[in-house]
């Protein structure tokens, strides 16, 4: 590969990289100022944790000539085998890749978020339940970042912080069992739905009306 592709494609890996805090930024939005940096934390969690099961497993689950037609080999099991013979294109590639799938759990979650009607991804019946589990990923990430680090206290604060999420967590699903309660499915295109009936849909105010 020649040197201005490579370069090329390291340019466009640091873009990627960069959407990461974006949607950290966008999702922290969302809630209060006080949880933006919670929000931060996690994603640059995800930016830790998954480029390295990329590069030790993923690349060379996903990559690797198949022998079957559902995943590869582990011919480059940990990059095994692969150098800088052609200026370091593969290893960009690999990386450019690798951005990607650290930015996709932040991206899984809308897989089921229906944008109108008919207009969503995955309309799958346990919505609410794969939105629920792919927002809890996080935690994993803070216990994995404390043990990595070698040391007690970290790995003591990061148990603590993941004890804190799991709290928060708690609440989160209660809250959750009570949409499912009233909408009557965890089909998220059908719990939208269920809030155009009722007595505050009649006068305008869907958002209100549940039944």
């Amino acid at each position: 590969m020649e040197s201005g592709n490579v370069a090329w494609i390291l340019v466009s890996a640091a873009l990627v990289l960069f959407m990461t805090p974006g949607l950290a930024f966008f999702y922290g939005g969302m809630d209060r100022s006080r949880n933006v940096l919670n929000m931060l934390m996690m994603n640059f969690y995800c930016v830790l944790v998954i480029p390295v099961v990329w590069v030790v497993v993923g690349y060379t689950l996903a990559q690797v000539p198949f022998e079957n037609d559902f995943i590869g080999g582990f011919d480059n099991l940990m990059l095994h085998g692969i150098g800088i013979g052609d200026n370091g294109g593969q290893l960009a590639t690999i990386a450019y890749l690798g951005m990607f799938a650290a930015i996709t759990p932040a991206l899984a979650a809308w897989a089921v978020v229906p944008f109108a009607p008919e207009v969503v991804l995955a309309d799958i019946n346990a919505g609410l339940l794969y939105l629920a589990a792919m927002t809890s990923l996080g935690v994993y990430g803070v216990i994995i970042a404390g043990w990595a680090s070698n040391s007690k206290y970290a790995f003591l604060g990061a148990l603590r912080a993941s004890a804190q999420m799991v709290s928060y967590e708690i609440g989160m699903g209660f809250a959750l069992v009570v949409v499912l309660m009233v909408a009557g499915s965890m089909n998220i295109t059908e719990i939208v739905q269920s809030q155009g009936r009722g007595i505050f849909a009649n006068m305008g105010a869907s958002v209100f009306s549940w039944n």
